[in-house]
């Protein structure tokens, strides 16, 4: 372990610049912006984040000389870790870049140098064509979701209904994939029709209705299926999000089939633009492995415009204290 961190903590100390900390990632360093015009506590997006997401890394202005690559580093210390043992490790550091390419295309990298203390490899790869509401993406992407199940996420535990895999098949919503996504978005109602490498297809559907937006999802694997439906609530500083997801998966073993199910239900409360607080409850379920359920209460704050700390309480059968620490630059 102690090998591992120091590992970490070197590698770490080569990709981050020198000088005043005060440098901004990509988009803010090319656009002449703050963090904040794009997000609130890092990396929660606000509205103009998200149309601008939506829109293709566009905006009138731009900087041309600006470095085009970011560094994004989270530390992380868990209650919870061998041996019954505190654990502090470099959990990530990452290298993002995107942009603009012409008038009709964009891009976006993700590249994990260390994930989970360990060395990492890309999330998202991809190119994307747009003409008007429709758009073409490909390379490797985070699936079409209800919500982001690593990038944007706002906690440190992850969804257990994303995680979720059944007996041999290591298929998980968390992981990102490789193939062409082919959408609509006309900003109250997108449609995605993506087809994976693998020959696994997935279908996603997203409505609002007033303060509402409702969301319908399947993936379509070889002799299993997931699908899930969710519906998220916003009113000024509360957002509310439910999902509830199932499937079946063929045994290899017996052949006979094994039923899955998930749910979660997330609530979100922002304070200010620097302190929010979320509290969801999880629950998944297979037919081969049984139920696993956790409770995760978080308070995130911005102790400065390119930083979040997450103070948070994942609750199984016991309390695990989880710290995260994330910088950018």
């Amino acid at each position: 372990m102690r090998k591992r961190i120091a590992a970490s903590v070197a590698l770490a100390a080569l990709l981050l610049p020198g000088g005043r900390a005060l440098a901004l990632p990509v988009f803010a360093h090319r656009f002449g912006l703050s963090c904040q015009a794009c997000h609130t506590t890092v990396p929660h997006l606000n509205a103009f984040g998200q149309a601008f997401l939506k829109n293709g890394f566009r905006l009138p202005v731009a900087h041309p000389d600006a470095v085009p690559v970011a560094v994004k580093v989270n530390l992380a210390y868990s209650s919870e870790g061998g041996d019954g043992l505190p654990k502090a490790v470099v959990d990530e550091v990452e290298l993002l870049t995107g942009g603009a390419i012409g008038t009709k295309f964009n891009y976006f990298l993700e590249q994990y140098a260390i994930d989970g203390g360990e060395p990492g490899r890309p999330r998202d790869a991809w190119l994307q064509y747009n003409s008007g509401n429709a758009h073409i993406r490909a390379g490797q992407f985070t699936l079409p979701l209800p919500v982001d199940p690593e990038t944007q996420r706002d906690t440190e535990a992850h969804y257990l209904a994303f995680d979720q895999t059944v007996g041999e098949n290591r298929f998980a919503f968390f992981d990102p994939r490789i193939g062409v996504d082919a959408y609509v978005d006309r900003g109250d109602f997108s449609a995605h029709i993506a087809a994976l490498q693998g020959g696994g297809t997935m279908a996603s559907l997203s409505k609002n209705v007033g303060n509402t937006t409702l969301y319908a999802y399947r993936y379509q694997g070889d002799a299993f299926y997931r699908q899930g439906f969710g519906a998220q609530y916003g009113l000024q500083k509360f957002t509310l999000t439910g999902v509830l997801q199932h499937g079946n998966d063929g045994d290899p073993g017996t052949g006979a089939p094994a039923a899955s199910s998930a749910s979660f239900l997330e609530g979100r409360y922002a304070f200010s633009d620097s302190l929010a607080a979320v509290a969801r409850v999880d629950r998944a379920w297979n037919a081969l492995s049984g139920a696993q359920h956790q409770t995760v209460l978080s308070l995130i704050t911005r102790p400065a415009r390119n930083m979040r700390f997450t103070i948070e309480d994942r609750i199984t059968d016991h309390h695990t204290l989880d710290l995260g620490w994330l910088f950018a630059y």
